[in-house]
C-alpha cells in the first residue's frame, strides 16, 4: 500500500492541477464565447474535484485520521466521470499519432485561419501529449479505486475489532 501511496500523490497532484487549468479554461471558454459548452465545462469540473477528493484519501490512509463520510461517495461517482474523460484522451491521442497526415489535412480543410501553423510534427506533439496525459488520468483513477477499497478494508477490520472487544467486555 506505501508503494501505491507513494504513486498515487504526485501523479494526483499532478492531474489536480492540469485538469484544474484545463476545467477552468474551458469553463472561461463557454461562458464567454460558446455557451452550450457549459455541459462539458460542468462534466469536466468532475476530474480536478476527483483528485481532490483522493488527496484527501491518501492522507487519511498515510495519517490515519478518520475520512469524512462524502469523500468516499465522491470517488465513486466522479471517478468514472475522470476515467472518461482519460480514455478519451487515451483514444484521441493514438488517432492523432496513427493519422496524423489525415489530420493535419483535416485541420487544415476545416481551418484555413490556422493553416500555416499547422504541421505534421505539431499534430504528433499533440497526439503524444494527449496520449500520456490521458494514460496518466487512467492509471491514477484506478490507483485511487484500489486505495478506497483498501480503506473500506481498514474500516472494516476496525469495525470487527471493535466488536471483539465490546463482547469482550460483556
Amino acid at each position: 500500500m506505501k508503494r501505491v501511496l507513494k504513486i498515487a500523490a504526485p501523479l494526483s497532484w499532478f492531474n489536480l492541477i492540469l485538469w484544474g487549468f484545463i476545467a477552468f479554461m474551458v469553463l472561461i471558454n463557454a461562458l464567454t464565447a460558446y455557451p452550450p459548452l457549459i455541459v462539458a465545462a460542468v462534466l469536466l469540473c468532475g476530474v480536478p474535484l476527483h483528485f481532490y477528493a483522493s488527496l484527501r484519501l491518501q492522507r487519511s490512509l498515510r495519517q490515519q485520521t478518520p475520512l469524512d463520510g462524502q469523500t468516499p461517495s465522491g470517488i465513486r461517482f466522479v471517478g468514472p466521470i475522470a476515467l472518461l474523460f482519460g480514455f478519451m484522451f487515451v483514444a484521441e491521442g493514438y488517432v492523432c499519432l496513427r493519422n496524423t497526415t489525415e489530420a493535419v489535412a483535416l485541420m487544415k480543410q476545416n481551418s484555413p485561419q490556422y493553416a500555416k501553423e499547422l504541421t505534421v510534427q505539431l499534430i504528433r506533439t499533440t497526439g503524444t501529449f494527449v496520449l500520456v496525459l490521458g494514460l496518466i488520468t487512467c492509471t491514477n483513477v484506478i490507483l485511487n479505486f484500489r486505495l478506497l477499497r483498501w480503506h473500506y478494508q481498514i474500516q472494516l477490520m476496525n469495525q470487527h475489532r471493535n466488536e471483539n472487544d465490546a463482547s469482550d467486555i460483556l
